[in-house]
């Protein structure tokens, strides 16, 4: 969900060759990056797939674009009782999220993400804060990265759904 050029998916079939993907984007730009595999060029909140129909729906770095109620519930649509949700983000520390504005990103904290997911039918199954030093974001944005993600750091969360 929010697949960007499909590098998640394309690293993790590198691992596994028989994991398929089905890609959601509202970039058909980063999308075309990505040939060689299934797609949809659309909003993550409305998937044209049916109810219960895939394994597992990853969010990385995406899901702040849209409201987390709306991607969580949509995400609770889409999977089976069993089904995993990954989401590899951002937790937010301290702050606000009015420095983010400019990058049209919302970031929670731990406690709003895990209850959201709690609600939606899901439970928590593995939380990692992974070191992130922020090189990669500074290289991107200058020195505008420590103003913007001031208050954030890296999370990964696996729920699984009840």
């Amino acid at each position: 969900m929010g697949s960007g050029v499909g590098e998640f998916a394309r690293t993790a079939r590198r691992i596994d060759p028989s994991l398929d993907f089905y890609l959601v984007n509202l970039s058909m730009m980063q999308l075309r990056e990505s040939p060689e595999f299934e797609f949809y060029y659309g909003s993550f909140l409305d998937v044209p797939q049916p109810d219960a129909s895939v394994d597992a729906v990853t969010f990385v770095f995406s899901i702040g674009h849209e409201l987390h109620t709306s991607a969580i519930d949509e995400a609770a649509r889409l999977l089976p009782a069993g089904g995993i949700l990954f989401i590899y983000d951002m937790v937010r520390t301290h702050g606000t999220n009015e420095s983010m504005a400019s990058v049209d990103y919302t970031v929670h904290p731990r406690s709003h993400m895990e209850s959201l997911a709690d609600l939606h039918g899901f439970r928590l199954d593995f939380y990692l804060e992974p070191h992130d030093d922020g090189s990669y974001g500074r290289f991107l944005l200058g020195q505008h990265f420590d103003e913007v993600f001031d208050g954030t750091k890296a999370a990964i969360w696996r729920f699984i759904k009840r």
